[in-house]
């Protein structure tokens, strides 16, 4: 499921223990790969309780640890530290150079993975069983145009580039 595909799971509004990013993740999960993730019991503010839900659950539900210099893949769960020194937040990996998560007291989201996102993250892991998905694939309008026609044309150009940097 890329970004596009998972355009459907934003927008969410948050509900504790339910929707929230572990919430985001069995549904992505179960949507994407049929996978069917354990509902655990999960308190607000887990991590204030020295509850280490993430890194107690992910082992048993088959999810590894990335090796260092290993690419990550549609799918992949990168587990953050928000506010806290303990994983307490799950994004998505979607490809493109995106994720999907939804943080407290928001709606879920697609963000753009960069160091914000990376200055948080704790660890990248994937669920053993699943094979790698096909590449991404670009989708590319074609015009008949002349130069002089794309030249002029600003929406033409703003296509051609996004295109270029997917």
């Amino acid at each position: 499921m890329s970004v596009f595909d998972s355009q459907h799971l934003t927008g969410l509004e948050y509900i504790p223990g339910k929707q929230d990013c572990y919430g985001l993740v069995r549904k992505y999960y179960q949507e994407c790969y049929s996978v069917t993730l354990t509902n655990y019991a999960r308190p607000l503010f887990f991590w204030d309780h020295g509850l280490n839900f993430i890194d107690d659950c992910f082992e048993k539900e088959g999810f590894d640890s990335l090796r260092p210099g290993e690419k990550m893949r549609v799918g992949d769960l990168i587990c953050m530290a928000v506010t806290s020194s303990m994983a307490n937040h799950l994004a998505i990996y979607v490809g493109g150079g995106k994720i999907l998560h939804h943080l407290f007291n928001c709606f879920s989201t697609h963000d753009d993975w960069n160091w914000k996102w990376e200055n948080r993250t704790l660890r990248t892991i994937r669920r053993r069983d699943l094979q790698p998905q096909e590449p991404e694939r670009t989708k590319v309008q074609f015009y008949t145009l002349s130069r002089a026609q794309v030249l002029r044309n600003e929406d033409v150009q703003r296509e051609i580039e996004k295109a270029l940097q997917s």
